[in-house]
């Protein structure tokens, strides 16, 4: 993969099969819009190249704070997002237009690859971004029960460069709880380079009491010499109480992994907060209020 000949090997996460981890899918997600399915209640777009531009502008000291190590925050700061780029973009310079269209590369981003230079703002334009988008898909209340169902669907449009473990999280207000029955979540597997689909792949869903949930899954993935990564995703995700419930929050969120970690983490602090580990950039965050 594209990290492989610029990150050093203790920050690398081992690329393998995730059969272990995941149960196969036969169907690759679709974005609710596309299907007809639900009413688009929040959005938020983000760039890999601001994220992590951010993060390793930030001091020293306030690193340290977070959480982070020395030989972490000497990483962060001298890394060469650029260099990184570089080798990426001369591998998408051998590809033709088509390839790059079905890569999920638009007609600017393909000019710039094509006469890339190494510029500020080529950098950013050839670099990843990631749209995070939450459905509401039905509710009902009455004086004994109450239900409503939200998906939250993430989408790259290119291959980011780290490759790590990514999370999705959504708190989520008045004490309801996780229908786990009727709660899920599917992520698609494409060919790193041509963005040729390879597999999907069912990462559990994962309660927190009556606060919220998640789901976690691998962004790389490479087996028999293909490599991949996960593109899209849609968590579905059924909340209930036996009770009147009138109004509800959530706050999805998208954790992207900056430093390897044997298993990143995700916590609850309270109100409609979630906390990722300290190597876990908050990606993109929705809002949603919805009366039921």
């Amino acid at each position: 993969m594209y990290r492989l000949e610029i990150i050093p090997k203790y920050l690398l996460v081992c690329v393998l099969s995730f059969g272990a981890l995941f149960n196969t899918a036969s169907a690759n997600p679709v974005d609710p819009a596309e299907g007809g399915k639900g009413i688009l209640v929040s959005q938020t777009v983000s760039n890999e190249y601001d994220s992590f531009k951010k993060i390793q502008s930030t001091s020293f000291e306030d690193l340290k704070a977070m959480g982070y190590t020395e030989e972490d925050i000497e990483y962060i700061k001298n890394f060469d997002y650029e260099a990184s780029m570089q080798v990426k973009v001369n591998k998408l310079q051998k590809l033709d237009e088509s390839l790059l269209e079905n890569a999920g590369y638009d007609e600017k981003q393909i000019t710039t690859i094509q006469n890339y230079s190494g510029t500020e703002e080529q950098l950013a334009r050839a670099s990843a971004t990631l749209s995070l988008s939450t459905y509401r898909n039905g509710s009902s209340s009455s004086s004994t029960f109450s239900s409503i169902t939200f998906s939250t669907y993430y989408n790259w449009s290119s291959a980011p460069n780290f490759l790590l473990t990514d999370i999705v999280a959504v708190p989520w207000s008045e004490g309801m709880y996780l229908d786990n029955s009727n709660s899920n979540a599917t992520i698609s597997y494409v060919d790193l380079t041509t963005g040729a689909f390879i597999k999907t792949a069912n990462p559990t869903v994962v309660p927190n009491i009556n606060t919220g949930a998640s789901i976690k899954f691998g962004l790389g993935y490479a087996i028999n010499g293909t490599e991949a990564y996960a593109k899209s995703g849609n968590f579905n995700y059924r909340l209930t109480k036996n009770s009147k419930v009138t109004e509800v929050a959530i706050q999805p969120a998208y954790g992207h992994t900056f430093l390897s970690v044997v298993s990143p983490t995700v916590t609850y602090p309270g109100g409609l907060a979630v906390t990722f580990s300290y190597q876990v950039s908050k990606e993109a965050e929705n809002y949603v209020y919805s009366a039921l």
